[in-house]
């Protein structure tokens, strides 16, 4: 099934898209948080509930229905940055008539990884900022932890596509 979900991805248009639209929706969601200064992304990355209240706190009603307002944004970006890296790996892994590599696969799926830790992050963050009684050091350790893990995920499938990229041209140059 993987394999056939990686087949269906393999596509430059799909990737395009999705990298336009991510894009666009980086842009917004950069418009909305930027708001906030560095906090907002102290508040994602930190492992420390005393951070994570004190920002809160300093934002107050006001800051914090601005950060509020970005995640009807932030959902569908998980979609958005994984489709397009997910693509951008198997287009530039894709051999035509070959199975993919267990790598490619392996690549492939990295951006989903880092989605799903995109999506806990952001109902943890949800569930802390409505219920302040879960705001407590281990949902707010777990939710930096994700954070952090996404961002590594995410980066290192950046790499990946930075890395195929400049294959692929030296291959053509070579012939």
């Amino acid at each position: 099934m993987l394999a056939r979900i990686y087949e269906k991805l393999a596509s430059p248009k799909i990737a395009v898209i999705f990298g336009v639209l991510y894009l666009i929706n980086q842009a917004i969601i950069y418009s909305i948080l930027s708001r906030l200064g560095p906090d907002a992304l102290k508040l994602q990355l930190t492992l420390s509930s005393q951070v994570f209240a004190e920002i809160l706190a300093k934002w107050g009603d006001a800051g914090l229905k601005i950060y509020l307002s970005h995640f009807y944004f932030d959902f569908h970006h998980v979609i958005l940055y994984s489709v397009c890296l997910a693509s951008s790996i198997a287009v530039l892994t894709h051999r035509k008539g070959q199975a993919p590599s267990s790598f490619a696969l392996f690549a492939f799926v990295l951006p989903f990884a880092a989605a799903k830790l995109d999506v806990l992050e952001n109902t943890l963050h949800l569930i802390m900022i409505f219920h302040r009684a879960y705001l407590t050091p281990a949902l707010v350790a777990v939710s930096g932890i994700a954070t952090n893990v996404k961002w590594l995920l995410a980066f290192v499938s950046v790499l990946i596509v930075l890395y195929y990229s400049v294959k692929n041209v030296w291959m053509r140059f070579e012939k």
